[in-house]
């Protein structure tokens, strides 16, 4: 029988209707189940019925999408038990279709009100991201930052940049065009110049732009070593990247002919020795002199670097030893190993502090305490041990013995005496002569010192440490008593004390010049010893004209007069010029 779900009144129209058509029988009228709308077929509206439903065209069938009537593009199904009705417009996530048949068309007899259907369209993705991009010449992984949206990647050193074709993968459903050009993951060729921008299309349709840098990786010019060192070595390898060189010392028991190195270099660059690729920890070379490693950067760039390997002495000797006291170099004698020395007389041997090398790398104590050169004192009344230590460990007693000089003092032989002079003269010499006993030692006269004092001062210059003293007697500052105090072997020895008396030279005034009278006498005054009075003649000094203390003058001219006195000094007067009245 036809069901019927608005009206009873229409079962014997419909009825009549079905019996003339002959194409459903009563009791058999299909009916309907439900609809749905897939995200496959976001257009078709599928509608399942229970039983077969023949009908020739969507006549009497309503939908509506969003109360709003839809436009039926295509009908499939009749003579089966679905029917599909594709609509002009997709279906889209969320939208409420509805599906109602009105009975005013021939889909056999089928009537039912309106319907909801299932709305199974999945919600279209909004999302623009790149997932991975790449290029066939990168060196290293894209730095994707989907904050920014920029895409950053390097390609090697000498890549086109004008034609890259780049590979991506995007959010899913997106797709990306360059200035309007769709992209292809694989196959699109850009210019990589500068920066390329790409649109980011997502499934429905938001859009966003990424800023796509690419740049090309320039080689590095760096070639350093930055480490070196070896298994066998002592301490870390010196490295100086100024000089380029590598200074490495190993163990004593390492053999240096055949080392294999362990080093960084600069990023990318490698080395080699004589041509022969080096690789860390596995090359082996000859140490036993320089080795020259030519390290070449990534951009071919070379820098040659000197390595050289030491390995610690085992050289415990004492080369040189000395004290400021000694009277000759000290006797070292490297097979006995003892050092001999002697000191001067009167140096006391519980504090003598020795100046000494070793070698390269030793050291030296004298029981347990470090010795320093030209610091360290030690009592040498006895025999000291020096116990040398090598700079592999190695150790060696070394046996110093100091002896003193045993000699006489000096002996001053001839004494300063004294002297009385004027100031006029300039020079006096004082003459010490001293005699050592060089009975013994040969050089002990070269070992005298001299040191020349006046009134308890010690002098400088003019000889003030030979034997012989000179100065130069220009003023009554001079005087005073001068003595010599010689000094050999630990001995002082003073001279007598010579007094210097200086006198001053007798001053003499004659006058002033005369003129305008007959004639003149000139007085020299009373009380000298001696009077010697000169004329200027023909331009020279000529002496002996009168030994008076009076000149009587009668000849015009220019006079002076040199007076001693009773010191033996000699002072010389003034020039007087005399011009007398002619005589009538």
């Amino acid at each position: 029988m036809k069901t019927f779900h608005k009206k009873i009144i229409l079962f014997s129209v419909f009825s009549l209707a079905l019996l003339i058509n002959n194409n459903i029988s009563l009791g058999q009228s299909p009916e309907y189940v439900s609809s749905s709308v897939e995200d496959a077929a976001p257009a078709d509206i599928v509608a399942i019925f229970s039983d077969t439903v023949t009908s020739t065209d969507t006549s009497g069938f309503i939908i509506e999408v969003n109360t709003i009537a839809a436009t039926i593009s295509n009908f499939a199904g009749s003579g089966t038990d679905t029917l599909t009705f594709t609509l002009s417009t997709p279906v889209v996530f969320g939208d409420i279709v509805t599906i109602e048949y009105d009975g005013s068309g021939d889909a056999d007899c089928v009537i039912f009100g309106t319907d909801t259907v299932t709305n199974n369209v999945a919600q279209l993705s909004s999302e623009t991201d790149i997932l991975t991009y790449s290029f066939a010449e990168q060196t290293g992984a894209a730095n994707i930052d989907t904050a920014t949206h920029t895409v950053e990647i390097e390609v090697v050193y000498g890549t086109n940049l004008t034609a890259l074709v780049a590979t991506f993968t995007l959010s899913a459903g997106a797709s990306a065009e360059v200035s309007g050009v769709p992209q292809v993951s694989g196959v699109t060729a850009n210019d990589f110049t500068s920066p390329v921008t790409y649109t980011i299309i997502a499934e429905d349709s938001t859009t966003q732009d990424w800023l796509i840098t690419v740049t090309e990786y320039i080689p590095n010019s760096e070639n350093d070593i930055i480490s070196f060192g070896f298994p066998e070595q002592i301490g870390a390898a010196t490295i100086n990247a100024i000089s380029h060189t590598v200074d490495v010392e190993v163990s004593s028991w390492a053999d240096i002919t055949s080392l294999v190195g362990i080093f960084t270099l600069s990023p990318g660059a490698s080395a080699e020795v004589g041509g022969v690729p080096q690789v860390s920890g596995v090359t082996v070379n000859d140490f036993t002199y320089p080795v020259v490693y030519n390290v070449i950067a990534e951009d071919a760039t070379q820098q040659s670097w000197i390595v050289t390997v030491t390995v610690p002495s085992a050289e415990t000797d004492i080369t040189a030893y000395s004290f400021p006291e000694q009277t000759g170099a000290a006797t070292i004698d490297t097979a006995a190993h003892t050092i001999a020395l002697e000191v001067a007389n009167g140096t006391d041997l519980a504090t003598l502090v020795a100046t000494f090398t070793l070698s390269e790398e030793a050291t030296a104590k004298v029981g347990a305490v470090t010795q320093v050169s030209g610091i360290t004192s030690n009592n040498f009344t006895n025999v000291v041990t020096y116990t040398v230590t090598a700079e592999d460990g190695t150790t060696q007693d070394w046996l110093i013995d100091v002896k003193v000089k045993d000699v006489n003092p000096p002996t001053i032989t001839t004494q300063p005496f004294d002297r009385t002079l004027c100031v006029i003269y300039s020079i006096d010499t004082f003459t010490v002569k001293v005699k050592a006993d060089t009975s013994a030692y040969a050089d002990t006269i070269n070992d005298i010192a001299y040191q020349w004092m006046k009134d308890g001062v010690a002098l400088t210059g003019g000889g003030a440490t030979t034997e012989e003293l000179k100065i130069n007697v220009d003023t009554t500052d001079d005087a005073g008593g001068y003595y010599c105090v010689v000094r050999h072997s630990g001995y002082n020895v003073t001279s007598d004390t010579a007094i210097l008396t200086v006198n001053p030279l007798p001053v003499v005034d004659i006058g002033g010049d005369i003129s305008g009278v007959c004639d003149a006498t000139l007085i020299a005054g009373e009380g000298y010893i001696n009077y010697d009075w000169s004329k200027f003649i023909n331009n020279q000094w000529v002496s002996a004209i009168s030994t008076n203390h009076l000149l009587y003058v009668t000849e015009n001219g220019k006079y002076h007069v040199a007076v001693t006195d009773s010191n033996g000094c000699i002072g010389v007067s003034n020039d007087v010029t005399v011009n007398l009245l002619s005589s009538l």
